[in-house]
């Protein structure tokens, strides 16, 4: 006889559905339309984000608990499957079961760690998983959307998926360049709060049709298809652009600009170029050496994707006052072109 949870009060349904598993919640919100009303009317959802992680073509969706990974849903990676297909010595070998999630039968199998496995899975009925966890979830943020190196077993993007917003893009593509449409998509439709990392060649044809965007942090390798228009408009933090095409005119442009202004979010640039190019000409500039008794020699770069634990010798950099008092450092670091603002100077 089975326990007749929805009898109990609200609060204590509540308290019952906060203690199951991710198979569980999604099984219970399965069992009719009311369940799945009592799972999305929780205020304290059990995950706090979701991530789409496309790695090596196979596509699954992790969720995030406030500060560390949650359970998985896996697809379509048979490696993966013989890992978590893998019993105890006296277990039962685990199957598959059939769940119909929008009108489509899915085939899952329950995991070790709370997490789940389908095969088999095509576009469609990856699309319908996804819009069923979104709903099921009240719209649970998307943390994250990461591809690499995509053996395009599915045509998966963010497109398709219809991300508008997002905390953080990860694309690291060898051997192919990142497709086109992607990268368009990606900066003319979607908000990205954090970070945005393109690890990978871009088509020579690709270009931007609109200059503006911004987010926390821009991390670009290599950064060839960044024009001057596009460089000039960036409203980032922090940027790191590798093996740009500009010129040195266009980042002392770029200092230029910030003196200028008064924007208080950037932070730091910094930038290779491809090739030869001319030296910095800093009569543009009322600079100053370095001054112990003003800021630190060495600026943090820990922040940065690309340049992570990474500090920079400014004690050869040119300072610059804004006229807000604001100090920054023109420098040059192993092969690497500088700018960067300091938060605490005297």
């Amino acid at each position: 006889m089975g326990f007749p949870i929805l009898k109990l009060p609200l609060l204590a349904i509540h308290a019952v559905i906060s203690n199951l598993q991710l198979d569980e919640i999604i099984d219970f919100s399965l069992c009719s339309s009311k369940c799945k009303r009592v799972i999305k009317s929780i205020k304290k959802q059990p995950y706090k984000s979701m991530e789409i992680r496309i790695f090596f073509g196979y596509p699954d969706f992790q969720f995030m608990y406030e500060k560390t990974k949650g359970p998985c849903w896996y697809f379509n990676n048979l490696e993966v499957e013989k890992v978590l297909r893998k019993s105890k010595r006296g277990e039962k070998r685990k199957k598959y079961e059939i769940r119909k999630i929008g009108g489509i039968k899915i085939k899952v199998m329950k995991c070790e760690e709370n997490s789940l496995f389908s095969k088999q899975i095509n576009e469609l009925q990856l699309k319908v998983i996804f819009d069923f966890l979104l709903d099921l979830f009240n719209n649970i943020p998307i943390c994250r959307y990461s591809s690499t190196l995509r053996v395009n077993q599915l045509n998966i993007t963010p497109e398709y998926f219809g991300l508008k917003k997002c905390s953080s893009i990860f694309y690291s593509f060898q051997g192919m360049p990142v497709p086109d449409d992607e990268l368009h998509y990606l900066f003319e439709n979607i908000q990205v709060s954090e970070d945005i990392t393109i690890n990978g060649e871009v088509s020579d044809e690709f270009q931007l049709n609109t200059a503006k965007f911004s987010t926390n942090e821009l991390n670009i390798r290599p950064a060839t298809w960044i024009t001057r228009d596009i460089f000039l408009s960036l409203n980032c933090s922090r940027m790191c652009l590798d093996y740009v095409t500009l010129t040195m005119n266009d980042f002392q442009s770029f200092v230029l600009q910030w003196l200028s202004s008064e924007n208080t979010s950037f932070v730091w640039l910094q930038m290779s170029f491809t090739g030869n190019h001319e030296p910095i000409d800093f009569s543009q500039f009322q600079t100053q050496q370095w001054n112990p008794k003003v800021r630190e020699r060495y600026y943090d770069l820990s922040y940065s994707i690309f340049s992570r634990g990474r500090k920079i010798d400014c004690l050869d950099g040119r300072d610059i006052r804004r006229k807000d008092g604001k100090l920054g450092t023109i420098g040059y670091f192993r092969r690497k072109h500088y700018f960067v603002v300091w938060n605490q100077t005297n």
